[in-house]
Formats: C-alpha cells, sequence, structure tokens
C-alpha cells in the first residue's frame, strides 16, 4: 500500500508594517520595538480577532492570519533581514578579531623592544667597563715602564729622551723595518709630525731614513 503523501503545511508572510499596526490596534503600543521573531510568534497565538478592524492595513494582516493555521504566519522578509544581521554581525566578530590581534602583536613587539633595550644596555656597560678597565691596565703598564726607565736611566729611554714626552713615543714607535712618518705618528698616538726629533736621531746615527721611511740603525 502506498504512503500517503504529508501534506505540506500552509504559511503567509505577513508585512512587518501590517503586523506592527495590527498589535498596536489590539492595544499593544511596544509592538514597534519588537524583532521579527517575537513578532510572528505572537501572530500565531491570536485566537481571536474583532470581525471588523480600524484600516484597510489592520483588516489585510488580520485576514493573513487567520487564513493558515498556528504557526503558519511569518513575517515577510524576516530570513532576509536574518541573514544580513548575521552577515553585519560576522563582520563586525572578524573586526574585532583582527584589532585583538593587531593590539597583541604591538604587545609583544613593545615587550621585544623592552627586552632589546635592556640587552643593548647590559652590552654597553660591559663596553665602558672593558675600555675602562683596558684603559686602567695601559696606564698601570706606562707607569710601570716609566718607573723602570728612570730606575734605569734617570727617566730616560735608550735614546736619551725623557720617558713619557712626545720623543718618547716616538722612539718607542720605531722599528726595524722602515715605517712613514704617518705610520709612526698613528702608532705614537702623536698629531704632530716629528721631523726635528727625527732628524736628531739620524745625526746621532740612532735612526736611518730611506724611501721607505725611518728605522732603527743596526
Amino acid at each position: 500500500m502506498a504512503k500517503k503523501k504529508a501534506k505540506k503545511k500552509k504559511t503567509v508572510r505577513v508585512n512587518r508594517d501590517d503586523a506592527i499596526a495590527l498589535f498596536r490596534e489590539l492595544g499593544f503600543k511596544t509592538a514597534t520595538d519588537w524583532d521579527d521573531e517575537k513578532l510572528a510568534k505572537n501572530l500565531n497565538r491570536l485566537e481571536d480577532l474583532p470581525a471588523k478592524m480600524k484600516t484597510k492595513q489592520t483588516e489585510r494582516a488580520a485576514r493573513l492570519v487567520m487564513s493558515v493555521p498556528k504557526g503558519g504566519v511569518k513575517i515577510a522578509g524576516m530570513e532576509e533581514r536574518q541573514e544580513e544581521k548575521d552577515a553585519k554581525n560576522k563582520k563586525e566578530q572578524e573586526a574585532f578579531d583582527k584589532e585583538r590581534a593587531q593590539s597583541t602583536e604591538k604587545r609583544k613587539a613593545k615587550v621585544g623592544a623592552g627586552k632589546k633595550s635592556k640587552t643593548g644596555e647590559e652590552d654597553m656597560a660591559k663596553k665602558k667597563a672593558k675600555k675602562k678597565a683596558k684603559k686602567a691596565a695601559k696606564k698601570a703598564a706606562k707607569k710601570k715602564a716609566a718607573t723602570k726607565a728612570k730606575a734605569n736611566g734617570n727617566g730616560k729611554d735608550k735614546f736619551g729622551t725623557r720617558v713619557g714626552t712626545k720623543g718618547a713615543k716616538f722612539n718607542a714607535a720605531l722599528t726595524a723595518k722602515p715605517q712613514t712618518m704617518a705610520v709612526l705618528m698613528k702608532k705614537a698616538g702623536l698629531k704632530e709630525t716629528m721631523y726635528n726629533h727625527a732628524n736628531k736621531l739620524i745625526e746621532n746615527k740612532l735612526v736611518r731614513k730611506s724611501d721607505d721611511g725611518y728605522a732603527l740603525a743596526g
């Protein structure tokens, strides 16, 4: 025996403005604030309506409501409006998530920058301490050399130049290999040329001069 096809439930769609006008005529003054879902729900709850409505608009709405069984009334365009609402909510949620993600990234970047800055400060402090220690060691070595030279030759180097003077520094930079005046000045940490001093050393046959520069006589 063939099964009977289930009857499709009859439905009608009532214009939103008509539905609101109907409820306001029935005494529901807040109907204007109801959403589509509440309007449809209350329309489907209506039992009896006045035989004659006051306006054509409410008459039209009442006729539609009474033409179908309970549960068969819907608000026209409610699905489309719900879709628009859902799409808007989704867009707002995505914008919020994006903003929150950017805020999190900025916060992480700020924390990273703080750590980097702290590391940079520590490195700078280490460099300063290293430079200070190097300067102190150099000063101590210079003092020791001066003391030794003073003990050995009344404060003069092997060339007879007083220790600590520019001439002594120039002498200390000399080697057996010829060097230009510029190179010797740089090694000695001098800013002025020492040609007169170098000529005296040449006259005393302590230094020799060639095209390549100045070198210890030997």
